[in-house]
């Protein structure tokens, strides 16, 4: 959120939003205070590239380009969300949200008390972050632009410099990422949000809570600094494992490189305790008592060992989403394409079908007997996976002959 860490999952968010840098696309899941139904009213769908958080609101980015957004909307955050599909980047603040267009121009929504929601004309602008009454911007020159309410000295602070790849903002603080992987911030320094920062270079990502923060360093640890109430500071986590962070109001969710995520601080509607398993997130982000995360999309992976006549063949599904089913479909008449109402699937008709079959952990396993007789038959098989909710997902093909 504004005070809470809209970045995306990379570190050099220069690069990222760079337009032939692949997206990663998933579904959502939100965990802590459901007020306002941030938590039950999440979107479904596997078409997200980005998660943020406001203080009670949640916004996405959608692969078309397009914002969803759910929760208070106290002063519009939701319902003023503009409609267009050509944005790149959001970022949540406390009653206000920011986006960048695919041309590099800005939008606003929600309160704009303080003139927070009314960012300035423009384009080759890359990143935003919106702050608690205050707004930042950087363009692709790596300057810094600020707008809205100068509590702290928030806006009128602002570096004139322009060598920075990443800002975040917290509740009356902004921070910002070097070339050189040196952290600079400005604002409020009641908890030593600005005096405290760590010295020297060599980091890569940002977080900004209401009264902390927490940076990634390039050898995967963390490092935190500020507010320490509810162990924000005290308890971050000591691995050098990690590839993202990002900070809610007073609590702090990274990013393992396994995919795993871990949650600290405060836990008053289980922000950090009801944080969901599973080692296939992309990316997350943290409200003043809920987080969000992006979780890949699935992507089912068909293999088959022991294809002999006359003795089991094994064939596996794995990358499934957990509960999923799974039907096993060939044919010995042709590699296809055929369309079917579960797509399209490179096989001839007539298709058979053996399942579908549950999985356990994500994965399909069956054992098949392979007829005698059956040696130099070509088969054409592919697997359709059964999520819940209706989807369906299809695996890739094989084209293999019996031995």
């Amino acid at each position: 959120m504004a005070h809470f860490n809209a970045a995306a999952a990379a570190p050099l968010l220069l690069a990222l939003l760079a337009p032939s840098a692949p997206a990663q696309v998933g579904s959502l899941v939100s965990w802590g205070s459901d007020s306002y139904y941030l938590v039950s009213n999440t979107p479904g769908g596997e078409d997200f590239t980005q998660a943020a958080a406001g203080e009670y609101h949640s916004l996405a980015l959608r692969s078309d380009g397009s914002i969803v957004s759910w929760g208070s909307n106290s002063h519009g955050q939701v319902s003023l969300t503009p409609p267009e599909a050509d944005f790149q980047h959001l970022s949540g603040g406390l009653y206000h949200s920011l986006a960048v267009r695919l041309g590099g121009t800005l939008a606003g929504w929600g309160s704009d008390a303080y003139g927070q929601s009314t960012p300035p004309g423009g384009s080759g602008f890359v990143q935003v972050a919106a702050g608690d009454l205050h707004s930042h911007a950087l363009n692709a020159s790596g300057a810094i632009v600020s707008w809205g309410a100068d509590n702290a000295g928030v806006v009128s602070d602002t570096p004139s410099d322009a060598d920075y790849v990443q800002l975040v903002s917290g509740g009356a603080n902004c921070y910002a990422l070097r070339t050189n992987g040196a952290i600079v911030a400005w604002g409020s320094d009641s908890y030593g949000q600005v005096s405290l920062i760590p010295p020297g270079s060599g980091y890569q990502e940002l977080a900004a809570g209401l009264l902390h923060a927490c940076a990634l360093r390039s050898n995967g640890g963390l490092v935190s600094w500020g507010y320490d109430g509810q162990g924000q500071v005290s308890n971050t986590p000591h691995d050098q494992d990690f590839v993202q962070v990002a900070a809610g109001s007073n609590h702090t969710i990274a990013l393992k490189s396994d995919g795993s995520l871990v949650a600290w601080g405060n836990d008053s509607y289980g922000q950090v305790s009801d944080l969901p398993g599973g080692n296939d997130f992309a990316q997350a982000a943290g409200g003043a008592y809920h987080s969000l995360a992006l979780r890949l999309r699935a992507t089912p992976v068909y293999g088959i060992t022991n294809l002999v006549a006359g003795e089991l063949a094994i064939l596996e599904c794995s990358g499934c989403p957990i509960g999923s089913q799974v039907a096993f479909g060939y044919s010995t008449t042709g590699p296809g394409p055929t369309q079917t109402e579960y797509g399209e699937l490179e096989m001839s008709m007539p298709i058979q079908h053996i399942g579908p079959v549950p999985t356990a952990n994500g994965v399909a396993l069956l054992a098949v007997p392979i007829p005698d007789g059956t040696s130099g038959v070509a088969v054409h098989t592919q697997c359709v996976v059964f999520a819940d909710g209706g989807e369906t997902l299809v695996s890739n093909a094989l084209h293999e002959t019996i031995e």
